[in-house]
């Protein structure tokens, strides 16, 4: 079917090698060869724009290629949808993929990507795609009206609701109506895996809320992750997850905890919470070097310094260098509950390290424990230790060693 509109494409251009009509739907089926010569569907809209090159179609066809050089000048995907807006405003498809490239500028005003999506549907309230990505953006402003993330995937299931991706993305959400229904995260990615089972993301986010049934078939959160690994094996949070549901087995090989993660940091080496993940394991090997407990913390919190669990865990682990300068353990706590001033273990672990100063106050060990029991007040061990050191005041209240 597409060979043969190919080809009527191919005769209107003997007839008329100049008519950017037929270069750009030439381009659309796919290329073709004229007069000899092979044209894939890029160098169609080059042609066409070479013979006409206010063709906002043929603009828009080349961004969506990826873009290309016009008359010796290089448009890359964002320039070309620039170029196509700039000759018709009211393209929605335009818009949506300005947005989806990050925005831009036209007409001397600048466009984020959610200003770009609104503009889209602004043009085409119909159009489900531009709905689905206005709600990535976090919702946006439509004539006058707020949508929040949730209500754009529901108008954009509204209008398909065969739309899996925009089901799977009303999962992370929380879930919400459609049709008068309500769907729960785990409803919604069902939903999406029924209009797509080899969709990795919603399999993975289905692991997350443990499980459910797909296809008739029941699967645990494990499978669920072993599911999309199957499907694409560099999908980096589903090793990650299967990781942290205790490792299994994909194409015959099973992976324990730590080699799971060590999957994981091979796809994406620069996640701090992988690395996080990988110490708790007790590390693990990674392109031939090997990463200690301690070794894994600390390429956690250099990616992230706003890690306080990585933190706390590297002060545990006795506290280490990180970026060149020297954290001893008092210091690693310290860090984790300059983050979260509410981080009970920290401030546990602070005081039985003696105490230490934290944002420039400096704390006793007694003060640190009573710290970590206004935080949780069934940590056992804090009220041990305030026992220990002599008692003290919590929420208000004295309790003496005894009474610890």
């Amino acid at each position: 079917m597409r060979e043969g509109i190919a080809a009527s494409y191919v005769e209107a251009l003997q007839v008329d090698n100049k008519s950017a009509k037929a270069w750009c739907n030439l381009g659309a089926a796919g290329g073709g060869t004229v007069a000899d010569q092979l044209y894939d569907a890029k160098s169609c809209y080059v042609k066409a724009l070479e013979f006409d090159c206010t063709h906002a179609k043929a603009w828009y066809n080349l961004g969506a290629a990826g873009g290309s050089s016009v008359d010796g000048q290089l448009h890359d995907a964002k320039s070309c949808y620039l170029r196509s807006l700039e000759i018709d405003s009211g393209y929605a498809k335009a818009w949506k993929c300005l947005g989806l490239a990050g925005g831009g500028v036209l007409g001397g005003q600048p466009y984020d990507a959610r200003s770009c999506f609104v503009k889209a549907l602004e043009i085409d309230r119909n159009y489900a795609n531009a709905w689905n990505n206005l709600g990535l953006t976090g919702g946006g402003t439509l004539e006058g009206q707020q949508y929040d993330e949730n209500s754009c995937y529901e108008h954009a299931l509204a209008i398909d609701d065969k739309y899996a991706k925009a089901w799977d993305n009303l999962g992370c959400a929380g879930g919400g109506v459609v049709g008068g229904q309500r769907y729960d995260a785990r409803l919604c990615y069902q939903k999406a895996l029924q209009f797509d089972d080899k969709r990795v993301s919603a399999w993975c986010n289905l692991g997350t809320v443990g499980g459910g049934s797909v296809g008739g078939r029941s699967y645990d959160e494990r499978s669920c992750y072993v599911k999309a690994l199957v499907i694409d094996d560099s999908y980096a949070d589903a090793w990650c997850n299967l990781g942290a549901a205790g490792g299994g087995t994909v194409a015959g090989h099973a992976y324990d905890t730590a080699s799971c993660y060590v999957k994981a940091l091979q796809i994406h080496d620069k996640c701090a919470k992988t690395w996080y993940s990988l110490g708790l394991a007790g590390g693990g090997t990674l392109e031939g070097q090997t990463y200690d407990e301690k070794s894994c913390y600390v390429k956690s919190v250099e990616l992230d310094e706003q890690n306080s669990k990585a933190w706390n865990n590297l002060g545990a682990a006795g506290g280490s260098t990180v970026h060149g300068q020297l954290f001893s353990e008092q210091i690693c706590f310290a860090k984790a509950i300059g983050i979260d001033g509410g981080y009970t273990d920290a401030w546990y672990n602070l005081g039985a390290s003696g105490g230490g100063d934290v944002s420039g106050r400096l704390c006793s060990k007694q003060e640190c424990y009573i710290k970590a029991l206004e935080s949780d007040p069934n940590c056992g061990k804090a009220w041990y230790n305030l026992g220990v050191a002599g008692g003290g005041t919590v929420c208000g209240q004295m309790y003496d060693k005894e009474t610890c």
